[in-house]
C-alpha cells in the first residue's frame, strides 16, 4: 500500500490539522453520495479510506505534532496507535479494504462497505474531539 512516499514523520500544525480534517469531511461527503449504488461502491471505498487516512492524520497533528510520511501506511498505523488504539484499529481495517476498493476487478461488499462506514465516521469523529482539544 502507497502512501504519500518519504519515510520520516512529517511536521505538521494545528492549521495543518484543520486542513486535514476539511478533506476528511469531504471524501466522507463524496462516499455519502454513493450509497445504496452498487456500480459506485470501489468509488465509495476509496473514498472511506481516504477520509480515514486523513483523519487518522487530524488526530497525529493535534497530539504528536507530526504525521506518518511513510510510504507503507502500517507506520501510519503504528503512529496512531502511540495517541490512539481504537482509532488505530479503525485505521488498519479501513487500510485492509484499500487494495480491493482501488485495485482489485471485485467492489466491496455491501458488508465492508457498511464496517467502512464506521470506522471512517469513527476516525472522524476522534479527529474532531483531538483538534477540539489542542484549541
Amino acid at each position: 500500500m502507497m502512501a504519500r512516499g518519504g519515510g520520516r514523520p512529517k511536521p505538521c500544525s494545528v492549521q495543518d490539522a484543520i486542513a486535514r480534517l476539511s478533506k476528511a469531511e469531504q471524501f466522507l461527503l463524496l462516499a455519502g453520495l454513493a450509497v445504496d449504488d452498487a456500480a459506485l461502491r470501489s468509488a465509495e471505498a476509496s473514498n472511506l479510506v481516504l477520509a480515514g487516512i486523513a483523519a487518522s492524520d487530524v488526530i497525529c497533528c493535534a497530539r504528536l505534532g507530526r504525521r506518518s510520511g511513510a510510504a507503507d501506511h502500517t507506520a501510519a498505523v503504528a503512529m496512531l496507535a502511540t495517541v490512539d488504539v481504537s482509532a488505530a484499529k479503525s485505521l488498519d481495517a479501513l487500510l485492509r479494504l484499500k487494495s480491493v476498493a482501488q485495485y482489485d476487478t471485485a467492489n466491496p461488499t455491501a458488508q465492508q462497505l457498511l464496517s467502512a462506514r464506521r470506522a471512517a465516521q469513527a476516525l472522524a469523529a476522534a479527529a474532531r474531539r483531538a483538534l477540539a482539544e489542542v484549541d
